[in-house]
């Protein structure tokens, strides 16, 4: 099982340019990942998709697109959040029960 942060479809966004960390060329590896890591990702989230697809994982993601930040302070929106999360889950509960007893 695969508990998603981001509704299916949200992809980061590939930039082309090379970024200058200057701060840390002592640390290529390092460097290296941070440049590719929306392209990590995004390939990832394909990864889940396809398994997800083949009925190989379940896949728990929010119905919605995710409106909130990474340092949210608005509880409304926080709130509102939750129960998506809590409602998706709740509507996803038969069909995750279906898929354990097929795949167990």
């Amino acid at each position: 099982m695969v508990v998603r942060t981001r509704n299916p479809e949200f992809r980061k966004t590939v930039s082309k340019r090379k970024h200058r960390l200057h701060a840390y060329h002592r640390y290529p590896g390092f460097v290296r990942s941070l440049a590719n890591s929306n392209r990590d990702y995004n390939r990832q989230c394909d990864e889940i998709q396809k398994l997800a697809n083949d009925e190989r994982i379940f896949v728990i993601a929010p119905s919605k697109p995710v409106t909130v930040g990474r340092l949210e302070g608005d509880m409304d929106k926080l709130g509102s959040l939750y129960w998506l999360g809590y409602n998706d889950t709740v509507n996803l509960i038969c069909s995750l029960r279906n898929y354990l007893s097929s795949h167990s």
